[in-house]
Order: C-alpha cells, then sequence, then structure tokens
C-alpha cells in the first residue's frame, strides 16, 4: 500500500512540475510576443550590444530551452501516467487532461535517419515549417536587425 501512496506522490509531483512549467512558458511566450514591432524598432535603432544580445536571447534562445524542458516534462507525466493509470488513483480531471493531450501531443520527429542522411517523414510539414519561418524572416526590422549583429561579429 505505501508503495502505490509512494507512486501517487511523485506522479503528482511530475504532473504538477509539468502543470506549472506550462503556465510560465504560456505566459513567457506571450509576454514576450507584445508589441514585437516596437521592440524590435528599438533594439534595432540600439547602439547598446547587451540589449541586442538580451533581445535575441528573450526571443529566440530561452523560448527554445523553454520548449524543450515542456517537451520534456509532458512526456515524462505522460509516460508516468500509461505506466500507472490502471492500478493507481488518479483524480479524474487530470485524466481528462492527460488523455486530451496524448492525442493533441503525440511528441512526434520529424526526420528518420536513412543511410547516415536526415529524410522528412512527412514532407508538407517540413515544407510548411519552413515557409513560416520565411515569412517570419521577410519583415526588413528583422532583415535589419541580422545584419547589424552580423557586423558585430
Amino acid at each position: 500500500m505505501k508503495q502505490i501512496e509512494d507512486i501517487e506522490k511523485n506522479f503528482m509531483l511530475w504532473y504538477n512540475e509539468w502543470k506549472q512549467y506550462d503556465t510560465f512558458f504560456h505566459s513567457y511566450i506571450k509576454d514576450n510576443s507584445e508589441n514585437m514591432k516596437e521592440k524590435v524598432a528599438e533594439v534595432i535603432s540600439s547602439e547598446d550590444t547587451d540589449q541586442i544580445y538580451d533581445f535575441y536571447l528573450n526571443i529566440k534562445a530561452y523560448p527554445e530551452m523553454y520548449s524543450r524542458d515542456l517537451s520534456f516534462l509532458l512526456n515524462r507525466v505522460i509516460t508516468c501516467y500509461n505506466l500507472i493509470k490502471e492500478s493507481v488513483n488518479i483524480n479524474e480531471k487530470i485524466c481528462e487532461e492527460l488523455d486530451s493531450l496524448k492525442e493533441k501531443s503525440k511528441l512526434p520527429i520529424r526526420f528518420v535517419i536513412k543511410n547516415g542522411k536526415a529524410e522528412p517523414l512527412d514532407k508538407n510539414l517540413i515544407d510548411n515549417t519552413i515557409k513560416y519561418i520565411k515569412e517570419g524572416l521577410k519583415s526588413q526590422e528583422i532583415v535589419d536587425f541580422i545584419k547589424k549583429i552580423r557586423k558585430q561579429e
């Protein structure tokens, strides 16, 4: 009986850790997305290298790291949930939430390695992702920002 209680307790710790990180991540993305044009214009006109680096870290580096952490935490919770859901008492709302997330986020891989080369599993997904990135980079402010950073290197 103590083992089951320990399993439930550990599961809830992992669930709460993921939930807290999820809330933080979405709030962080929302906060950094607001007034993006103004932020880009401010950074482009700045001569402060630290401000440029901070801007890059806040819009690119940190979100990528946070996203990876969040994916790991979600994967851990879902894996644990799949292993224990039949034998441990888990709150019904949590079960519904995790069952829904399992369907929505299969944590897909985008490439498979064949003969030492990465080949897309879904070429349309990759093409659409690249198109989305290129459209985001078409903004003249972003192009100027990148040129300014390259000049400082």
